[in-house]
C-alpha cells in the first residue's frame, strides 16, 4: 500500500511480472461520472 495525498493506492506485483493497482476512491468524489 502507497498513500499518496488523500488516496491510498493499493498495489500488487504478480509472478509474472504484472503489476495490478487498485486506488481506494474519495467518498466525496463523484464516481457515476467518472467511474475509474
Amino acid at each position: 500500500m502507497h498513500p499518496f495525498e488523500a488516496h491510498p493506492i493499493v498495489y500488487k506485483i504478480e509472478e509474472n511480472g504484472a503489476i495490478f493497482v487498485i486506488r481506494i476512491r474519495h467518498r466525496h468524489e463523484d464516481w457515476t461520472g467518472d467511474p475509474v
